[in-house]
């Protein structure tokens, strides 16, 4: 006996000194540091423990957000309890640790407010199991518990074929969730009856109210046709004949035709289209047949086209580089469009504009005109000689230039001016 206490004490002093050395500034790895671990949670304040399992992560020791993940599981009392464990455990899966997939599960089954969501539990604690089978741990005590949560987590949804499955795997591990199985099977069996009974009563309804409405419909058109035989009253025709005038020579009369001029272009500069003294056209409406979607959330839409900085733009999203799409413009009244000036590409840096494609051509006027344009930052203006009164227009990409690194044709601005 006397032995026997000898060695209990030795083994606590020897846990102690490990304590006090895992707290000072000493490093302490290995089987050491879990025995120590082990000891902090069981035996000394919450705080402590808490402590060590944080310097454990600083450390490098990955493993051990899972451990604070269980810590925050295991002391919870309210919901950023819950938060941080999500938090802990949600790190630990991006370092590849198959656990982490169990305590989100348990989180999302049995948390509270934003950490509770059913099917997310299923989806983790499902990755868990599969995982964990494919190692041959059938037997293992969390494995089977994450069984039990996914049964009950798919009859919580009314999946009772799936949580059936599940009760059925957890019987395979351990017999005595036999009846639990056999009480699903029975609960799916009946479920599945009341299922069948009720669409048979809704096909029977259904039958009925055909039925009825085929029977009323005829006896509705037979008593319509027996009334309008009963009253029909046959009409009093009187044929009047008069005398056919003789036919009149028809003057045909040519219409003025007025032959529209076809429209032209001419691109000068800056100072010269300053001079001419153009006032900017109004645009009411403006679309396009495709336009780049981003994944963090930037707009490349036509409307970028409007507005007056040079660090927006539009930006078509095709594989082909943008060959034959179309932006579409509307105006408040029919007006003379008479000049127009395009910044082309993406105007936000110089190599931002060679790495993206630029337009090289493009029809306006109902593909009417095809206007050729110089690859360089610079705005470029356009002059129409013959313009046309019109209240629309459309402006196709003919050609582009290509990009060095980017397929993406883009325009920062067009303005039209009368």
């Amino acid at each position: 006996m006397g032995s026997q206490a000898t060695k209990k004490e030795e083994k606590y002093i020897d846990i102690e000194d490990l304590l006090k050395e895992s707290l000072s500034d000493k490093n302490v790895t290995g089987d050491k540091e879990d025995m120590v671990l082990e000891y902090l949670c069981q035996t000394i304040s919450k705080t402590d423990s808490y402590d060590a399992l944080q310097r454990k992560a600083r450390d490098g020791d990955t493993y051990a957000y899972i451990q604070l993940a269980s810590w925050h599981i295991s002391h919870a009392k309210n919901i950023k309890d819950y938060c941080a464990a999500y938090h802990y455990a949600l790190k630990a899966s991006k370092h590849g640790y198959v656990e982490s997939y169990y305590i989100l599960g348990q989180l999302y089954l049995y948390g509270t407010g934003c950490i509770k969501n059913v099917h997310k539990a299923i989806k983790y604690l499902d990755i868990f199991v599969h995982t964990m089978s494919s190692k041959d741990l059938l037997n293992d005590s969390v494995l089977t518990d994450a069984y039990l949560k996914l049964a009950t987590a798919e009859k919580k949804l009314g999946h009772y074929a799936k949580s059936c499955q599940y009760y059925t795997e957890l019987q395979k591990i351990d017999p005595q969730y036999e009846t639990e199985a056999r009480e699903m099977l029975s609960l799916l069996q009946n479920n599945r009856k009341e299922f069948t009974s009720f669409a048979f009563y809704i096909v029977i309804a259904c039958l009925i109210v055909c039925g009825t409405v085929y029977f009323l419909g005829s006896y509705l058109l037979n008593e319509y046709s027996n009334y309008a035989g009963r009253y029909k009253i046959e009409p009093k025709v009187t044929i009047i004949e008069k005398e056919t005038p003789a036919p009149q020579p028809v003057v045909v009369t040519k219409p003025t035709i007025e032959v529209q001029e076809p429209v032209t272009y001419t691109l000068v500069s800056e100072s010269v289209f300053e001079s001419l003294g153009f006032q900017t056209i109004p645009v009411r409406g403006i679309s396009s047949t495709s336009e780049y979607v981003s994944s963090k959330g930037n707009y490349y839409g036509a409307k970028n086209l409007l507005d007056s900085s040079l660090g927006t733009s539009w930006q078509e999203g095709e594989e082909d580089g943008g060959i034959g799409q179309s932006i579409h413009f509307t105006f408040d009244t029919s007006v003379m469009v008479s000049a127009m000036c395009i910044y082309n590409g993406k105007q936000t840096s110089e190599e931002a504009f060679f790495e993206n494609n630029r337009v090289a051509s493009f029809t306006i006027f109902d593909d009417d005109l095809c206007v050729e344009l110089t690859d360089d930052m610079q705005p470029q203006y356009i002059v129409f000689e013959n313009p046309l009164l019109i209240d629309n227009l459309t402006f196709t990409i003919q050609s582009i230039f290509s990009g060095t690194k980017w397929n993406d044709t883009c325009i920062t601005k067009i303005i039209f001016y009368e």
